[in-house]
């Protein structure tokens, strides 16, 4: 069965936020090393992916290396909430 979409940010995506914002930009390794759990790099690329496609955060390749960096201000994030 498909989940329900949610609406805002998940607690996940709000923890890499928090990362991203702490950081100003990282990779999907310093984002997972970041995270509580301990979660596949295929698990973090996805969320990242998701995070992207609902414009919270953008990317650009550095190398092979995928950068990812918040679109959105603390601020905007807790106003959505």
């Amino acid at each position: 069965m498909a989940r329900r979409r949610q609406e805002g940010m998940t607690d996940r995506e709000t923890e890499i936020m928090r990362i991203l914002w702490s950081r100003d930009e990282a990779t999907v390794e310093d984002v997972r090393v970041g995270l509580e759990g301990n979660l596949a790099d295929s698990t973090v690329r996805t969320l990242l992916s998701i995070m992207e496609t609902k414009g919270y955060v953008r990317s650009r390749l550095e190398g092979r290396v995928r950068v990812y960096r918040s679109v959105l201000g603390r601020e905007q994030a807790q106003s959505s909430a």
